[in-house]
């Protein structure tokens, strides 16, 4: 839940609908209240018939630098056989029906009997934790600059972002670039989420073209010596 309404404010920040202060003043209030929430939230489990732990508080599940730190203690890069890039064409382009014989990405799981657990749960240590768990310090540092390098692109090239490429920026605010997120998971989450969204981007390239010539052509009348038909601003 965290994840994603860290997702919902930054997208807003960007678009301009929130403002930082009140994003503030809300987090304040959710933090606030979270032990309220995190206790109704166990009793909720509890009647349904789920073993809750009365061992992690609501506090506890705040910590988010524990999971941090744990990967800290390991010696990195550790090799799980997890999803390169290779894989991430393979499973982000290729629907299943054509390649119905791939084995399931499991790294939550993997990593989870890496630390002793069993194959039933899983377990990351976050977007940061799990790029460096994979890729060690220099993994790190690739994947962030690369990253970087898209959003840039994304928000800056030629104009500002159109409905396509804000689109792709959510993508990969939702997927990579979130601080909660799975890694190396999330990579093929991007692709996947691009190929679905190709049919809408398509209706909006060609419901745009008509207008783009019909400016063009007036350009090139003003060019010419031409007068403009348009009101002025």
């Amino acid at each position: 839940m965290l994840g994603y309404l860290f997702f919902v404010a930054s997208v807003g920040v960007l678009c301009g609908l929130f403002r930082v202060r009140g994003l503030v003043i809300v987090a304040a209030v959710l933090l606030l209240a979270w032990p309220t929430i995190y206790g109704i939230r166990d009793d909720l489990r509890e009647d349904r018939g789920v073993a809750v732990s009365q061992e992690v508080s609501a506090a506890d599940q705040l910590r988010v630098d524990v999971q941090l730190a744990q990967v800290a203690a390991i010696d990195v890069p550790v090799d799980l056989r997890q999803p390169g890039p290779a894989d991430y064409l393979r499973y982000g382009l290729l629907p299943r029906q054509l390649d119905p014989d791939r084995p399931p990405i499991t790294t939550g799981s993997d990593i989870n009997q890496f630390l002793g657990g069993s194959a039933n749960s899983s377990y990351n240590f976050l977007t940061l934790g799990n790029v460096y768990f994979f890729g060690g310090p220099l993994g790190v540092v690739i994947f962030y600059v690369c990253w970087a390098l898209v959003a840039v692109v994304l928000l800056r090239w030629r104009q500002a972002p159109g409905p396509a490429r804000l689109s792709l920026l959510c993508f990969a605010m939702g997927g990579p670039l979130l601080w909660s997120s799975s890694y190396p998971d999330t990579m093929i989450a991007f692709i996947q989420y691009t190929v679905s969204a190709l049919p809408v981007f398509a209706v909006l390239f060609a419901t745009r073209m008509p207008g783009r010539v019909q400016a063009d052509r007036r350009d090139r009348s003003l060019d010419q010596g031409g007068v403009s038909t348009r009101p002025a601003r």
